[in-house]
């Protein structure tokens, strides 16, 4: 079971509190060429809010789409695909995944790493520095 909670970003308008990844298809797989006004918002709230975005580009094509380019992460199953996005992208930034289709990332959503701030310990932190003795301490500490 994941952790992550996915959703695809050309197929909603708000992103929901409990997502902590956005996937976007490749034109290939249905998704977009390039970005409406909707999608740019989706993208921007979702960059904001310290999320992951996956790309999935199951050819090479996908890769010169504007949204798959903006992506983290690309998600491929293609060797050639992987190849070429490794050298746009640089390879850390490659998933190898079994099958790059929108329905089968529940698979491997799980590889996808978390966002040092969307971590359990970065949330407790934050929320005890909205209390004012804690966050008056971590002030004093920050003044040494």
């Amino acid at each position: 079971m994941s952790a992550h909670v996915h959703v695809r970003a050309d197929a909603i308008s708000t992103v929901a509190p409990a997502v902590t990844v956005l996937v976007v298809p490749g034109p290939s797989l249905g998704g977009p060429e390039d970005l409406s006004p909707d999608l740019v918002r989706v993208l921007i709230d979702a960059d904001v809010r310290g999320l992951q975005t996956v790309a999935l580009a199951a050819t090479i094509s996908d890769l010169a789409a504007t949204p798959v380019a903006l992506a983290r992460f690309i998600a491929t199953d293609d060797d050639d695909t992987a190849a070429e996005a490794a050298a746009r992208a640089g390879a850390d930034r490659i998933l190898r995944v079994e099958d790059a289709s929108a329905g089968a990332v529940d698979g491997w959503i799980a590889r996808v790493p978390r966002v040092e701030s969307r971590t359990l310990r970065r949330r407790v932190r934050s929320a005890l520095r909205g209390i004012a003795p804690v966050r008056w301490a971590y002030e004093r500490m920050g003044a040494r």
